[in-house]
């Protein structure tokens, strides 16, 4: 069965600070949160390197 890895930080830089020192990895992502509306864009993920990746036109 699947499962989700994860680890969560608590960074003092936000998520674009963040985004900065990981960009130069392989097969970067940045899911941003929308800070126009605070309740729904509470969240940003972030990551690199993953063990798969779905293309899709």
């Amino acid at each position: 069965m699947p499962y989700l890895i994860y680890k969560s930080f608590d960074w003092k830089q936000d998520a674009w600070g963040i985004f900065e020192a990981i960009k130069d990895k392989q097969n970067v992502f940045f899911l941003d949160s929308s800070l126009r509306r605070p309740a729904l864009g509470r969240y940003s993920f972030l990551g690199f390197d993953p063990f798969y990746i779905f293309k899709a036109k």
